[in-house]
């Protein structure tokens, strides 16, 4: 990860948020993963809204969308589709911002254990135990309910924001 005088080079962020698939043994599935910067544009009218801008450089405190397309370039349904994604350095998952079609799930532990929110622990300072925060969270992991069709896209999506 290289750190630019308070900014992140975009290519560096893709570098720590490169997807898998976990049927990345079946090389059928194509993944393509766009970090695009979140700004708040504000309208004529004085209203404000949210658009996305190609990011070239993200400092601290920008948020980044990050969009993962997985495509079936093979000839038969690809079954168990499941994209896992790292969290990437310097940056905190924005709460419930991850969105797809799919179970959608989290690790605490670099991508060892995966699981709902309200599952997740960690350890505290003191040797107890805590409900884990976004802060804490690793590894976003979707799992599609949905075999993908030939040729088929599907996309999931979160957001970070860069501390």
């Amino acid at each position: 990860m290289r750190t630019i005088r308070g900014g992140i080079l975009l290519a560096a962020l893709l570098t720590g948020a490169l997807a898998t698939a976990a049927s990345a043994e079946d090389p059928t599935i194509e993944l393509k993963t766009t970090a695009e910067k979140q700004l708040q544009v504000k309208r004529s009218d004085g209203s404000v809204e949210t658009v996305l801008v190609p990011a070239a450089i993200v400092v601290p405190g920008d948020v980044v969308a990050y969009t993962i397309e997985a495509r079936n370039i093979g000839v038969e349904n690809a079954e168990s589709v499941v994209i896992t994604d790292p969290i990437p350095e310097h940056t905190v998952y924005v709460p419930g911002s991850a969105e797809g079609d799919a179970r959608i799930l989290f690790s605490v532990d670099d991508g060892i254990r995966f699981e709902a929110p309200e599952a997740l622990v960690v350890a505290a300072a003191d040797g107890s135990s805590r409900a884990a925060i976004p802060a804490d969270y690793t590894h976003i992991r979707w799992i599609f309910s949905e075999p993908l069709a030939p040729s088929a896209k599907r996309s999931v999506h979160f957001l970070t924001e860069l501390q």
